[in-house]
């Protein structure tokens, strides 16, 4: 039990490390952090992070998971109709207090990777023109980043990339998870009045949903459907050490990492309602950029 305690602060601490090395980043002491606050602003997370919150608040992963942490989609580059079945933070997230992130020292490695990540990647300008990042002080300048920096952030991204793909395979069976949202478009009209929405409101195809919109009506719909009949039982799972140890091991046998990548990203698949059960087909549809490795 002492290892696997002592390996898991050894990988957060070795987050946290590589979370300031040879970075010039600060935050702009006017910015009211946007992105912790907007619930447009959909930042993806995984398993580690409530674990890692957990230890941080001293509490179980099933409990530090229920306050910062919900299940939900995320939208799919390029595509506009497939949505990632994810774990996300809360919005607005719970760890923010006086614009001070209460746990900043295990924050989530998306978290970490903003906005610098954007500047690595060259996509920070076309961000800052999008309605939802207007307000972010941060990309309205260009952020110098050395060759140095860039390449601890694409370790980072990289130390993302697995994290995900170990947390959807325990949570889910297989990375990435993917549903058609017009699985979902015939259940809007016959969905529950939104706060702010006038009762009996019609519907439009061309009418603008909300992630919000499609979160509430997955939830609703697919809670009784394999794999996200067993979400809590596969939380409850992390408090074993046994559990915790298997995860975290992929971080340190890399030959283990490469069978599960081979074994799920070479054959992503659509997952479809069909008479009760969702069911996949390969993805000839997702074109090869969609990919998250």
């Amino acid at each position: 039990m002492e290892d696997t305690v002592d390996g898991i602060q050894k990988y957060f601490a070795e987050r946290a490390y590589l979370a300031s090395l040879r970075s010039e980043f600060a935050c702009n002491p006017t910015c009211l952090r946007p992105g912790c606050r907007s619930p447009q602003i959909q930042i993806p997370a995984t398993i580690f992070d409530a674990i890692g919150a957990a230890a941080h608040r001293n509490k179980s992963v099933s409990a530090a998971l229920l306050e910062g942490f919900v299940l939900g989609l995320l939208p799919v580059t390029g595509q506009d109709r497939i949505v990632r079945v994810a774990l996300k933070i809360r919005k607005p997230c719970p760890y923010l207090r006086n614009e001070i992130c209460t746990i900043y020292e295990v924050r989530p490695l998306a978290c970490i990777l903003f906005p610098e990540r954007s500047f690595v990647s060259g996509t920070a300008k076309e961000m800052s023109n999008q309605e939802h990042f207007r307000d972010y002080p941060c990309l309205r300048h260009d952020c110098e980043v050395s060759q140095e920096r860039a390449q601890v952030i694409r370790q980072l991204t990289g130390m993302l990339q697995q994290e995900i793909l170990v947390s959807d395979c325990h949570l889910f069976g297989c990375s990435p998870f993917f549903l058609d949202l017009r699985d979902l478009m015939p259940c809007l009209a016959e969905r529950e009045v939104m706060p702010g929405e006038r009762s009996g409101a019609s519907i439009h195809s061309e009418e603008l949903f909300t992630i919000q919109h499609f979160d509430d009506l997955f939830r609703k719909l697919f809670n009784g459907y394999a794999p996200f009949e067993a979400f809590e039982k596969k939380v409850a799972e992390l408090e074993n050490v046994p559990t915790r140890q298997g995860l975290f091991k992929y971080f340190r046998d890399k030959r283990a990492m490469r069978r599960l990548v081979g074994r799920y990203y070479d054959s992503q698949r659509l997952f479809r309602p069909v008479q009760g059960v969702l069911k996949a087909k390969r993805m000839s549809l997702i074109p090869s950029e969609c990919r998250f490795q």
